[in-house]
């Protein structure tokens, strides 16, 4: 009886996991998308800059691969997901034709 009602549960939370998940946005408009790429790309370049600068300082290489390793890391939590500030200029979609003779 346990193991039946802990199957339950789990099957349960898993539907409401699933329509959670499904009602998250997962678009991204085009000037979002133009933004989060200058922003993975200002992000990741500062990083390996200053990994550069740092590992040269210390001479250790492994430094600087671990701070442009956090920099991919934090670059790709801001830039990855479709968050708000790169929904603001949705699309505009025309309406559909009716092919009436």
């Amino acid at each position: 009886l346990g193991q039946v009602s802990f199957q339950a549960f789990v099957f349960y939370n898993m539907g409401a996991l699933q329509s959670t998940i499904s009602n998250w946005p997962t678009h991204m408009d085009y000037q979002g998308q133009k933004r989060s790429e200058n922003l993975f790309q200002v992000i990741l370049s500062s990083f390996s800059v200053f990994g550069f600068i740092v590992g040269y300082y210390v001479q250790q290489l492994s430094t600087a691969i671990y701070i442009i390793g956090v920099g991919l890391a934090i670059s790709s939590i801001v830039c990855l997901p479709p968050w708000p500030m790169f929904q603001r200029a949705p699309l505009q979609w025309l309406q559909e034709e009716s092919d009436e003779g």
